[in-house]
């Protein structure tokens, strides 16, 4: 898991085991991701 490029896209992945209709995480403790973004230098 974290920062991986595949196919010239961006994918974050976290640890553990969730779904989206049940806000239930399995086999990794709760975490907070943090993105952030900026233009690129020069621009």
């Amino acid at each position: 898991y974290g920062h991986i490029v595949e196919d010239d896209r961006h994918l974050v992945v976290s640890g553990g085991l969730g779904c989206s209709i049940f806000p239930v995480r399995f086999g990794s403790p709760p975490e907070i991701v943090l993105i952030e973004l900026g233009a690129p230098a020069g621009v």
